[in-house]
């Protein structure tokens, strides 16, 4: 083969280097998070439109006996060395036998009642309650399928709705009935005067929005009712949670310290439930060591491929300079061809992208998926201008004597 032959050969090698590299950016970065976001909104769907970074709570309630649990036990290395787990109380008799007794503990304080009383302000005590964090969260009264809803903030709410729309921040106290539910409840409304009813709670709630995805999930029986349309004793039946707060703990702990004010109890934190989908998978896919490498990944294929163009390019661009040919004339040349092969890589995986999007290949949100893919494509072009910027201000700082001279 001629030296011209492998000159071109490693040019053709170059330019699919540069193809594959901008369209794995696009392509295989839109991939990989759709799918990360897909697994988290899985997880948020399965309970119930819940993160897994919710804080999950409930009323102490002192006049209420505790239940015992666990009962099970080890035994150390010497066999009188046993270790006891939970709460359960165990006896031991005459012969050594070991019975446990189940019986619950004694309430802290029999005689307290907890009640929900209405304040001077007119709201009730647990609506104070979910209402003294600061900044922006969603809290929620949750009981089955039911959520009584409270939040501060429009960025703390994200259900998707398929039509109507949420509550405001406002219309979360008012007492007026309000509802939005899963697309399953919806076919039990009725309609009445050109608005759609749902009777719940013996209460007549006016549906102004249903939520849902592209396919059938949890969300499809959820009600979503505002706190204020709640009698005041239903409002404190249940367990409570906190979400999409940039402090869960400290919007809890604010919580914490108005009820003991206005209830008389303080809040008990429970273990964030666990999801099916947990268990299957176990919380490994795309942990954030895996991101890391895959942005380390990244800028080294980035940088190789940088080193070599610079490189193929840099005796042709010191015997062009001194035959006359000018360092803009160069780059012209040198970005039409590098550039093309760019282009063309970031258009099939724009092309690539629009199609999963289009033909729901991910269960997301069209929003969340424009905003991936938006991210994605000015990625690819950043990284195209870089790259262009760089190679050009290396050829420029080429002396052409030198490197003729090395030849």
């Amino acid at each position: 083969m001629s030296k011209r032959g492998d000159k071109s050969g490693n040019s053709v090698v170059l330019g699919l280097a540069i193809f594959f590299f901008f369209f794995s950016v696009m392509m295989i970065g839109f991939v990989f998070i759709c799918t990360d976001e897909e697994y988290n909104f899985n997880q948020q769907i399965a309970r119930g439109y819940i993160t897994r970074d919710a804080l999950f709570f409930n009323i102490y309630d002192p006049s209420a006996a505790i239940a015992r649990f666990g009962g099970w036990m080890s035994y150390g290395e010497d066999p009188e060395d046993v270790v006891f787990f939970g709460n359960v109380d165990f006896n031991v008799n005459e012969e050594g036998m070991i019975s446990p007794d189940s019986s619950p503990i004694e309430a802290a304080d029999p005689d307290f009642v907890l009640t929900n009383p209405v304040l001077e302000d007119g709201r009730t005590a647990m609506e104070t309650v979910l209402g003294a964090g600061s900044g922006s969260y969603f809290a929620s009264l949750h009981r089955g399928t039911l959520r009584g809803v409270f939040y501060h903030g429009k960025r703390s709410v994200d259900v998707p709705l398929i039509s109507g729309r949420f509550f405001t921040e406002e219309e979360c106290l008012a007492e007026e009935p309000l509802a939005v539910v899963g697309q399953d409840v919806y076919k039990s409304c009725y309609e009445e005067n050109g608005h759609d009813y749902l009777d719940y709670m013996d209460k007549k709630y006016e549906v102004i929005g249903v939520t849902a995805i592209s396919g059938a999930s949890a969300m499809d029986s959820l009600v979503f009712i505002n706190l204020g349309s709640i009698p005041a004793e239903e409002q404190i039946k249940g367990i409570f949670y906190i979400d999409n707060a940039s402090s869960a703990e400290s919007v809890f702990e604010e919580m914490n310290r108005k009820s003991e004010e206005v209830l008389r109890t303080t809040l008990t934190r429970r273990h964030t439930p666990v999801a099916l989908i947990d268990v299957v998978s176990g919380g490994m896919y795309l942990k954030n060591y895996l991101k890391v490498f895959m942005v380390f990944l990244l800028v080294f294929f980035y940088g190789s491929i940088l080193l070599l163009a610079i490189r193929s390019h840099k005796v042709k661009s010191a015997v062009l300079r001194l035959c006359g040919v000018s360092f803009k004339k160069f780059m012209d040349i040198f970005c039409r061809r590098s550039v093309l092969w760019a282009v063309a890589g970031i258009i099939l995986a724009v092309l690539l992208s629009v199609f999963a999007i289009f033909f729901g290949m991910f269960s997301l949100p069209f929003a969340l998926l424009w905003k991936i893919f938006g991210e994605f494509l000015i990625l690819d072009i950043l990284l195209l201008i870089v790259f262009v910027v760089i190679s050009g201000i290396v050829e420029y700082r080429i002396d052409p004597g030198k490197v003729v001279t090395r030849i």
